[in-house]
């Protein structure tokens, strides 16, 4: 197939940087110091996503090249053996310039092992507004809108580890997604560091 009247038989293909995603965390509650014992670690994120230099109308391109802002709530909670646990995050995106608004769920199981932590669980992509991808059999072209409205079922899985000095958190973490709407079958592999500090 060709996408947006590139010339049948060519590759269309984009290189550079990825959206870069931003932001800073206040612990809400922390687990076993909270009013309740049941209450589990609970963390708001204020993020904020700067948008990559690729080009966004190749089809099934790797973001939305969008400035967004994302509000995020994340919750762990241990149970059963020692280092068992699981996680449930939430998050909204307004994608300022795409004005193609994501929410974005995950829950799943974690372990830790003294500095290590592996995890593993569901991921839900959903998109509030913009339009469809449409194909033309006729032509065989597709028409990639720039504000595409795409929505994602994945698996996520990962592993991270806690250096001794200063708390600094290492990782890396994949993603495989395996059905959706407006979207791609594909594999995702990214890293994150996260840096500790206190007002």
């Amino acid at each position: 197939y060709f996408a947006n009247g590139a010339t049948p038989g060519t590759v269309r293909s984009t290189i550079g940087l990825m959206d870069t995603a931003v932001g800073v965390r206040y612990q809400i509650f922390k687990e076993g110091e909270a009013p309740h014992d049941w209450m589990p670690t609970l963390t708001f994120r204020a993020g904020a996503v700067l948008p990559g230099t690729y080009n966004q109308n190749i089809p099934f391109a790797p973001g939305d090249r969008s400035t967004g802002i994302e509000p995020e709530l994340l919750a762990r909670k241990h149970f059963g053996w020692t280092g068992l646990g699981a996680y449930v995050d939430g998050l909204f995106r307004w994608n300022h310039t795409s004005a193609n608004d994501h929410y974005i769920v995950s829950f799943g199981l974690f372990q830790q092992i003294k500095n290590w932590e592996l995890d593993a669980g569901y991921r839900h992509l959903g998109t509030v507004s913009g339009q469809n991808i449409q194909f033309d059999p006729a032509t065989h072209n597709i028409f990639y809108p720039r504000e595409v409205r795409e929505n994602q079922d994945s698996i996520e899985a990962g592993f991270d580890y806690r250096t001794p000095w200063h708390g600094l958190r290492l990782g890396f973490q994949s993603k495989t997604v395996f059905d959706g709407s407006n979207t791609d079958k594909k594999f995702w592999l990214g890293g994150f560091v996260e840096m500790p500090f206190q007002l």
